[in-house]
């Protein structure tokens, strides 16, 4: 090579070498980060496995770090201790960072705990991880599994000592209330009823040189809902627990369902058309109340059919944002009939109807949305169901009850048609608001609840007769037993008399005294010398008879039994014992038992004196062993016997042994009595059958045959009917089983666990955010119920559009709510909520807490107008409801010069304000 080529091979060489050298070293840079985001992935992936789920499944939640998930249980959402310790897991003691509990009824009544707790602990190796240990009891038994989900987390921060159970590992696992559907930073959480969410912020490190991105130390951020207790159908597709983003308290997808039956607009059947046009205003002044809302509003009129308002589509929601479309929902409301004359079977009561059209498809799938919430008008009681009249698909469920259930036939109320419409009702109702309005005639009287439906019965005819036979079994032989025993010895004992009469003076008189009280007795006493006879006990007489004194001591002697002369008599002694054997040689009766026992020594004094008659059984089983009690007595008269004994004994085909069948009597017996005994097709085993049945009349039957057929010509007394239930075809039903109940009650077990209304001393309603059933009389009251159901969820908010020409701007405008003011003027302490509007959210809502019969100023500012080059404002107007709400223009801080102006403007409680401002680009 020539030195200039080796100079530039050289420089070629430097260049490669620094080249690879840098990027040798970027390369080993990014490692650690690269690996730190590959260890936050598998993390993330790892804990979002298993937490969302269990903050879904959720009724219970605690962070105590004592607790174990074997000591508490979860019961109607609140925890109950129990005190129980958990099985061994091998895991090292440790700290609960989140419990979650939960709980399962099962048909039976039999209920499963299940409690989860995500358990922070230091390893063997010092490095610290979470584990999801998971404990379910039934039966008070629990059994426990866990997982690790988590590794080489943080260790407690400096000045932080680790002790197990004692110390909440905060830096690692945080929960709290979840952010605004439109927070922009960690302090916008959000506001009101949030479905039960929790948000839990786990934090990890990846290893990575850099937080975040690079790999180091990581948030996750999950938000999930908690459970609402309910009954759920395996069919159904709504109430499964789910995730939730908390959002304002105004908007969503709302059904207002308005009756359309005759009974309001119908002169004849008890309406009018000031009742009608009630309806319509209350209708409208729905819309108004949540105008410029972010609500999608749809109107269902139901009668004996249905029709969403203002399409031919099965369902249409307009948008109360906009004010195209609000007019032209205002304006289909017009179009709601209450008098359909000459339109029958229309303008019946067909509640199922109009609930199924909210709920689900055409084709009876569920609907998308679902409305969360549903606002119920009726003036009256279902009277009609799908199973009768309908729009779209009858789905399987509910089936047809059958006919033991009365038909709905549009004209009285149908516990058919109300069992349809609940069953919709129960499917829906709970994750989502129910909520009923009844006006007018429901509010009053009583219809007949069904609490057992007619039963069905068929009435079946019966003939008497009889076929099979019983024959009498005989033996001439007398089968006798010992029934009296006797004995000629004479058995006595004595007993003792005295003629003295002893006497003891107490307290200044005598008394009769015994002889031993008598001899004993050292004060004053006497012998009366009365000659009287008294009775005196063996070992008196022996004491004290040849004693002086007087009078005479005399034994008498008299029978007894020889169990007792044998249990009582000493040996040797003859009668000083005051017993003894008399000589009388007179037969007296004695017990069967004292015959056994003392016949023996002297078995010609005793005798067998009488003999009974017994069975062939008990001589036979007996006479072998005892002879002399048991014999076959003279007598040839034929005596009848059991079946049983005639078959054991009988030993020829004749009675030439002294057994026979009597076949010249036989006795009528039933069917069952025959199948039960007979074992021969004749009648040698005693049982026999006609060859045909023997019809008879009911007195003489022994049995009783169904009979199909005619029953002319043949005596009634051969037949009886009996009215079978539940067994079809059906000849006839019984009554069914009604109760008296209260219209206004009938509409409240549709809407479920029922909260009345409340109203403030001006006669306003107060509870609208609570109340679920709104029942009066008074149709004057129904505009102003339906407006307080509207704003029970809109009432105190404030709604922001941003709007270029006749729609949304596209990109984002934010705008925070910088200042508040009570109706006293005072300034509010708020969090100066901000809220944001752009192509997709069209609204930004501020959820204000305003009590009843107050009001707020709220002063509204734009805040990234400076960023928008492209655009200029147009303008402000605000609107609560139909009517044009004032507000005052407010400088922005620091730019009074700007053409960007913010608003001033009051909202009041149970009122939804609407402001937009427009632009132009």
């Amino acid at each position: 090579m020539t030195l200039p080529e080796v100079l530039i091979a050289l420089t070629v060489l430097g260049i490669l070498l620094a080249t690879i050298s840098s990027a040798l070293i970027v390369t080993l840079r990014q490692q650690s980060s690269t690996e730190g985001r590959l260890n936050v992935a598998r993390s993330e992936q790892s804990i979002g496995m298993w937490l969302p789920g269990d903050l879904a499944s959720a009724a219970a939640i605690s962070v105590e770090p004592n607790w174990s998930p074997c000591g508490h249980i979860e019961v109607d959402g609140e925890w109950v201790e129990t005190g129980d310790v958990c099985p061994p897991n091998g895991l090292p003691a440790g700290s609960n960072a989140l419990m979650l509990g939960w709980s399962y009824r099962d048909a039976d009544g039999n209920v499963t705990y299940t409690n989860l707790s995500y358990y922070f602990y230091q390893d063997t190796d010092g490095t610290f991880s979470l584990a999801r240990v998971e404990c379910v009891s039934i039966g008070g038994a629990w059994t426990c599994s866990h997982i690790v989900v988590l590794r080489e987390l943080a260790a407690p921060p400096a000045g932080t000592t680790w002790v197990p159970g004692e110390t909440k590992p905060s830096w690692v696992i945080e929960i709290s209330q979840p952010l605004a559907a439109a927070a922009t930073s960690e302090t916008d959480l959000a506001v009101g009823d949030a479905k039960n969410a929790k948000r839990v912020i786990v934090t990890i490190n990846g290893g990575g040189r850099v937080e975040g991105a690079g790999g180091g130390v990581n948030r996750i951020s999950i938000t999930a809902g908690g459970t609402t207790r309910r009954v759920i159908d395996g069919s159904s597709m709504v109430g499964a627990p789910s995730f939730v983003e908390a959002r304002s308290l105004c908007g969503g997808p709302m059904t207002l369902l308005i009756d359309e039956s005759n009974s309001i607009g119908r002169p004849s059947s008890g309406g009018s058309v000031e009742d009608a046009n009630k309806v319509k205003e209350a209708a409208r002044a729905f819309v108004n109340a949540v105008r410029g809302t972010p609500v999608k509003l749809q109107v269902i009129g139901f009668h004996t059919f249905s029709h969403a308002l203002g399409t031919t589509d099965w369902h249409r929601y307009f948008n109360m944002a906009n004010e195209t479309e609000v007019g032209e929902l205002l304006t289909a409301i017009d179009t709601l009939r209450f008098d359909w004359s000459g339109a029958s079977p229309n303008g019946g009561t067909n509640w199922e109807e109009g609930l199924f059209r909210a709920f689900y498809t055409e084709a009876g799938l569920t609907a998308e949305p679902v409305p969360n919430k549903v606002v119920f008008f009726t003036d009256g009681i279902p009277t009609f169901d799908r199973l009768v009249h309908r729009t779209g698909a009858l789905p399987a469920d509910p089936p047809d009850p059958g006919p033991a259930w009365a038909d709905s036939t549009g004209m009285v109320y149908s516990q058919v048609a109300f069992n349809r419409a609940d069953f919709i009702a129960r499917e829906f109702r709970g994750p989502i608001d129910l909520i009923g309005v009844g006006v007018g005639d429901i509010a009053t009287g009583t219809e007949n609840w069904v609490e057992s439906p007619q039963i069905g019965y068929r009435t079946v005819w019966y003939r008497a007769y009889r076929q099979y036979q019983r024959f009498g079994f005989q033996t001439n032989k007398q089968f006798q037993r010992a029934s009296a025993f006797e004995s000629n010895l004479d058995y006595e004992r004595a007993s003792y008399t005295s003629t003295r009469d002893f006497e003891i003076r107490v307290s200044g008189s005598y008394r009769d005294a015994a002889p031993t009280e008598y001899y004993n007795f050292t004060g004053t006493k006497r012998n009366s010398g009365t000659r009287t006879a008294y009775a005196v006990t063996n070992a008196e007489y022996n004491a004290y008879r040849s004693l002086s004194g007087g009078g005479t001591w005399s034994v008498a002697w008299t029978d007894t039994t020889p169990s007792l002369f044998q249990a009582n008599d000493v040996a040797g002694q003859g009668d000083a014992d005051g017993w003894r054997m008399g000589t009388s040689t007179s037969w007296r009766t004695v017990t069967d038992a004292e015959y056994e026992a003392f016949r023996a020594p002297q078995p010609t004094r005793w005798r067998v004196s009488g003999w009974t008659d017994t069975s062939p059984t008990d001589y036979y089983g007996n006479q072998p062993t005892r002879p002399d009690r048991y014999r076959i007595g003279g007598s040839t008269t034929w005596r009848n016997v059991t079946p049983q004994e005639y078959a054991l004994y009988n030993t020829t085909t004749n009675e030439t042994d002294g057994w026979r069948v009597n076949t010249s009597s036989p006795t009528w017996v039933s069917k069952a009595e025959y199948d039960a005994s007979n074992t021969t097709p004749d009648n040698s085993d005693g049982w026999g059958a006609l060859a045909a049945p023997e019809y008879v009349s009911a007195s003489s039957a022994t049995d009783w045959v169904e009979w199909p057929g005619s029953r002319s010509g043949i005596n009634n007394d051969q037949f009886r009917t009996e009215e079978i239930e539940g067994i079809p075809p059906y000849t006839g039903y019984r009554p069914a089983e009604t109760v008296p109940i209260a219209r206004a009650d009938i509409l409240g077990l549709l809407i479920g666990d029922v909260v009345p209304p409340t109203t403030d001393a001006a006669g306003e309603y107060d509870n609208a955010n609570v109340a679920n059933l709104y029942t009066t009389p008074l149709w004057s009251q129904l505009p102003k119920a339906l407006k307080a159901i509207a704003l029970g969820d809109c009432g105190g908010t404030l709604t922001l559009q941003t709007r270029l020409g006749g729609s949304a701007a596209p990109d984002p405008f934010r705008y925070q709510a910088t200042q508040q003011f009570a109706a006293d003027g005072t300034v509010l302490d708020t969090d100066k909520p901000v809220a944001i509007t752009n192509r997709e959210q069209t609204t930004a809502n501020f959820d204000l807490s305003i009590d009843s019969g107050l009001f707020r100023d709220v002063v509204i500012i734009p805040e990234n107008y400076a960023s928008l080059r492209s655009y200029q404002p147009a303008g402000w107007t605000c609107r609560a409801g139909a009517e044009t709400r004032p507000f005052e223009l407010v400088d922005i801080p620091n730019a009074e010069s700007s053409p960007w102006k913010g608003i001033k403007v009051r909202v009041q409680a149970n009122e939804a304000v609407s402001c937009i401002q427009a632009v132009t680009r």
